[in-house]
């Protein structure tokens, strides 16, 4: 449909969709992100601006894999959640010291030729983290430690995760991978390559939250700017375990800086709560429950 006006295209859209047996889903460009009509109320808004980062690395282990790309969309938002613009992408590779694994190349379309002879530049980080206020990637639990070893300043933002800091299952989505969510959006994207995934990710958190009336982006920013309270059930009897595992508890084996324990994660404003339940209900009785307050320029990293 190359020879086809943008109307008559629509036109199209339109008829096949009024059918109700298609749905014609929109391929998402990096540098062309469409984000809905802005309501007249963010005229003169507070603003801030954000980056959505993704890395794609030679695998899963921050100590001794390596990333090869690093990309980039640095946005406007207001502070209630809007995203008034967003920037061009960028995107820049890095030869690692050993092969990229084939199965990497195969996931991500990036080869070792590609990379060959690439550096990242300190100082293009540098000038790409000037004024950003948070950054934000879809699994920031993977994303932040690389980041933090390409740049230090990586290490002093705020950061938030698009992934487990959206209720996207309570609003209606039976998945948080990205892509899932951009269906579910309307959109297609080539998935696993870094510009791509920060694409979607700006333009899911643009869309509406199902039964909020607000962008997913506020309820981002309503959790990931608040401080939290890691809980750890140290001593929980064994019996207890599907009562933990229900109510969201992860197991820890005692790796990642965490005890060999039952533990969650959770708002600052729901640790009375919590503590009351884990005591009435775990431990049956009064009982020591460490915590550790958590704050959004730790979270995700190793420090938390």
């Amino acid at each position: 449909m190359s020879d086809r006006t943008p109307s008559e295209i629509a036109a199209i859209i339109s008829a096949l969709e009024a059918t109700g047996n298609y749905a014609v889903f929109k391929r998402l460009h990096p540098n062309r992100i469409p984000l809905p009509e802005i309501p007249l109320s963010t005229i003169g808004a507070d603003t801030f601006r954000g980056c959505y980062v993704d890395v794609e690395a030679t695998g899963l282990d921050h100590d001794t894999d390596e990333v090869f790309e690093f990309a980039a969309i640095p946005f406007t938002a207001t502070t209630d959640g809007y995203i008034l613009s967003v920037e061009q992408p960028i995107s820049w590779f890095n030869e690692p010291t050993k092969p990229i694994p084939d199965e990497v190349v195969e996931l991500t379309g990036v080869t070792n030729e590609m990379v060959r002879g690439h550096r990242f530049d300190p100082a293009l980080f540098e000038t790409l983290l000037n004024g950003v206020e948070l950054v934000i990637a879809h699994v920031s639990r993977f994303d932040r430690t690389f980041c933090e070893g390409l740049h230090p300043r990586f290490a002093e933002i705020a950061w938030a995760c698009s992934q487990s800091q959206v209720p996207w299952r309570k609003h209606g989505h039976d998945s948080t991978k990205l892509s899932n969510l951009a269906l579910a959006h309307g959109f297609v994207f080539g998935s696993h390559r870094a510009a791509n995934d920060c694409a979607a990710g700006i333009a899911i958190l643009s869309r509406e939250l199902k039964g909020t009336g607000m962008p997913a982006l506020a309820q981002l920013l309503a959790t990931g700017l608040s401080d939290s309270f890691k809980l750890f059930a140290i001593g929980a009897p064994f019996d207890k375990k599907e009562m933990l595992k229900a109510r969201q508890y992860d197991w820890s084996d005692g790796t990642r800086g965490i005890p060999k324990t039952w533990w969650k994660e959770i708002p600052a404003a729901e640790y009375p709560a919590e503590l009351e339940f884990l005591q009435n209900h775990i431990f049956s009785r009064a009982h020591d429950v460490p915590a550790k307050r958590v704050t959004p320029k730790e979270r995700f990293s190793r420090r938390a």
